[in-house]
C-alpha cells in the first residue's frame, strides 16, 4: 500500500531535492537517463501516472476478451516510445510499473481507489517541498483516518484512542470471561432503559464531535505548513541541472590557492550512446581548475564558468597536493567545517607533487570514475582512512594526524590505454597543527598504524625464520588494538596492546612446529619484526616532543 501510494513521490522528492541521498554509481545512473528529457520530475510522473490510469480504464470498458491485451501492449509500446523519444526518462516508467503493480495487489477495491486518488495530491507535495512535503502529506491523512468513525466507533481503534474494552478482545483469561457474562446479564435488563436516552444524545454528541475534529484538522494543517515553511527545503533542482563534484583537488601555486573539481559528465553516459558504458575516446569526466586567495574565492570562479549548479552532496573524498599540505590545511578544514553541503565524514589523501596532474593523467581499469576507485579503498579498508571530523578532533586535543598517500606508478605497454599512470594505495604522512612534517611513513608502517587506529582487519606478511632465517608467510585475521596512556615517576608513556589470530600461508623454513619453544620464538619474532608497536616505537616522536611506548 505505501508503495502504491508514496513511490512516485519518493523519487521525485529525492531527484529534485535530495539526491546526496542516492548512491553516486546509481545517481549517474538515473541523472544519465535524465540529460535529454525536457520535462521536470514532477510534469514527468504526471504524464506517465495519467496515461497509466488512461490505459487501466480502457482496459476496463473494452471486451473483456481483449482488455487485458490492449492494456499490457499499449503500456510497452507508449513506455518504450516515450523513452526512445526522450520525452520521459526509463528510471520514470520503471517506478510508475512498479506503482502500478502495487495498486492491483491490494485486495480490497474502494481502498485502492483511495490510494490512486490520494497518489496526486502527494505527488504535488514532493515536488513542491521534497521529503517535507510527503510528512506533512502523511500528517493530513493520518488526522483524517483519527476523525473517521465506522458503525460509531473510531476508525484507528483499538490502536488511537486506547479502548481498555476493546484491547480485552485480545486478550481473554476465565476471569475476564466471568466478568464479561456476568456484566452480560447486567446490561439486558438495562438496555431497554437506556436505548431512548442514547437515542436523545447521540445526535448532540456527534455534532461535538465533528466540530472538535473540525477544530483538530485545522490546527494540524497549521502545524504541517508551519513546518515546511520552517524546514528551507526550497532549493529545487533538477537532476539535469547540478554538476555533480565528485573529488576535490587542492594545490598550491604562487601562493594561492589551485583548486579543482572532478565533474562526471552525464551527457556522455547516455545509454546506447558512446561512453554509455565506460567505452569510446571521451573521458566521462571533467576536471575544472581555477586559482584564488582563498577556497571560496576559487570555488565561485569555477562556479561563474560551469551553466549548472555545482552540488557536494556527492562529494566523499578531497585530494591535496604535497605543497598544500606543507603550507597548512587549516583554511580547508574551515571551508568544510562551514560548509553545510561537505559532510564531515569526507576523506582526505595526499598526493606527493602537483595532485591535479597525477589525478587528470590516471588510468582507472576496474572502475569507470577516479572516485570509485577511492571508495572502494576506503569501503574494503585497504587504506588509512582520515576524515575531516578526525583532524578537527585532533586539532582541538592537541594531537597529530595522519593522511594517506595515493601512489601513482606508470601503466605497462601491455595495457591499452591513453593514460599514463594508475593509482595505488601507498604511505602516510604526519599532519602537526595542521601542517604535513618529515617523515614520510612506508606502507608497512602505514599498516601498523592503520592496526593502532583499528583499522587493519586482514594483513598478509612474512618473517624470517628464528632457525635458518628463511621467509614464512602469515595471514594475520580478527586484529584488535588497545591504546592506553599511563603515568608514573617516568613521566608519560603509552601502553599498546595488540591481539590477533596469524596462520602460516606459505613457508620456505625447515623449521619444526611440532615444538612448542620453535613457535614461541617465532612469535617473539612476529613482534620484532612486524607487530605495531616495534614500527611505532621506531617512528615515535616525529618532530620532536617526549614520551615512552
Amino acid at each position: 500500500m505505501l508503495t502504491s501510494l508514496l513511490l512516485p513521490s519518493f523519487y521525485i522528492a529525492i531527484t529534485t531535492f535530495h539526491p546526496e541521498m542516492i548512491p553516486f554509481d546509481l545517481l549517474i545512473s538515473v541523472s544519465s537517463s535524465r540529460e535529454i528529457v525536457p520535462f521536470p520530475a514532477l510534469m514527468e510522473a504526471l504524464m506517465m501516472e495519467v496515461a497509466f490510469e488512461a490505459l487501466r480504464e480502457a482496459s476496463v470498458r473494452i471486451p473483456k476478451s481483449i482488455g487485458q491485451a490492449v492494456s499490457i501492449i499499449g503500456a510497452l509500446i507508449i513506455g518504450t516510445a516515450a523513452v526512445q523519444a526522450g520525452i520521459v526518462s526509463a528510471a520514470m516508467v520503471i517506478i510508475v510499473s512498479l506503482t502500478g503493480i502495487a495498486s492491483f495487489i491490494i485486495p480490497n477495491f474502494d481502498l485502492g481507489l483511495s490510494f490512486r486518488l490520494l497518489r496526486f495530491p502527494m505527488m504535488l507535495l514532493a515536488g513542491a517541498f521534497g521529503i517535507f512535503g510527503i510528512a506533512c502529506g502523511m500528517i493530513l491523512i493520518y488526522v483524517h483516518m483519527l476523525n473517521l468513525e465506522s458503525f460509531g466507533m473510531p476508525y484507528l481503534s483499538p490502536l488511537t484512542p486506547p479502548d481498555r474494552e476493546c484491547a480485552q478482545g485480545y486478550v481473554h483469561t476465565d476471569a475476564v470471561v466471568e466478568d464479561a457474562e456476568a456484566a452480560d446479564d447486567g446490561d439486558r435488563s438495562e438496555s431497554d432503559q437506556t436505548k431512548g436516552r442514547n437515542a436523545r444524545l447521540g445526535a448532540k454528541q456527534r455534532g461535538g464531535r465533528r466540530l472538535k475534529a473540525l477544530l483538530r484538522l485545522w490546527k494540524m494543517t497549521g502545524l504541517a505548513a508551519a513546518i515546511v515553511f520552517l524546514a528551507g527545503c526550497w532549493s529545487a533542482t533538477e537532476l539535469n541541472n547540478r554538476a555533480f563534484v565528485s573529488v576535490m583537488i587542492l594545490d598550491s601555486k604562487n601562493d594561492e590557492v589551485e583548486l579543482t573539481l572532478g565533474i562526471p559528465l552525464t551527457n556522455r553516459l547516455i545509454p546506447g550512446q558512446t561512453g554509455g558504458t565506460g567505452g569510446g575516446s571521451q573521458r566521462p569526466v571533467a576536471y575544472v581548475t581555477r586559482s584564488g586567495r582563498t577556497v571560496e574565492e576559487a570555488l565561485q570562479k569555477i562556479q561563474g564558468d560551469i551553466p549548472r549548479k555545482v552540488a557536494f552532496g556527492q562529494t566523499h573524498s578531497i585530494i591535496m597536493g604535497s605543497r598544500f599540505a606543507q603550507r597548512g590545511i587549516g583554511p580547508l578544514i574551515e571551508f568544510i567545517s562551514r560548509n553545510p553541503f561537505l559532510k564531515l565524514n569526507t576523506s582526505l589523501f595526499l598526493v606527493e607533487g602537483i595532485a591535479r596532474n597525477k589525478v587528470s593523467e590516471t588510468s582507472t581499469t576496474f572502475e569507470r570514475f577516479f572516485i570509485s576507485v577511492l571508495n572502494g579503498y576506503v569501503r574494503n579498508h585497504q587504506i588509512l582512512n582520515t576524515t575531516v571530523k578526525d583532524l578537527m578532533f585532533s586539532k582541538a586535543n592537541g594531537g597529530d594526524g595522519f593522511l594517506p598517500i595515493l601512489r601513482f606508478q606508470a601503466m605497462e605497454p601491455s595495457v591499452k590505454s591513453d593514460m599514463t599512470e594508475n593509482v595505488g594505495t601507498g604511505g602516510a604522512a604526519i599532519l602537526r597543527e595542521g601542517k604535513m612534517i618529515p617523515p614520510v611513513f612506508s606502507p608497512e608502517e602505514t599498516s601498523s598504524v592503520r592496526a593502532a587506529a583499528g583499522q587493519l582487519r586482514e594483513y598478509i606478511y612474512s618473517v624470517p625464520s628464528p632457525t635458518d632465517g628463511k621467509a614464512i608467510g602469515f595471514y594475520t585475521s580478527s586484529l584488535r588494538t588497545q591504546i592506553r596512556p599511563f603515568k608514573d615517576r617516568d613521566g608519560l608513556g603509552i601502553v599498546i596492546r595488540s591481539y590477533s589470530n596469524a596462520g602460516i600461508i606459505a613457508s620456505d623454513s625447515d623449521i619444526d612446529l611440532s615444538k612448542q619453544e620453535n613457535i614461541a620464538r617465532l612469535e617473539k619474532e612476529i613482534k620484532k619484526n612486524r607487530g605495531c608497536v616495534a614500527i611505532v616505537r621506531n617512528r615515535q616522536n616525529p618532530g620532536g616532543g617526549s614520551g615512552r611506548i
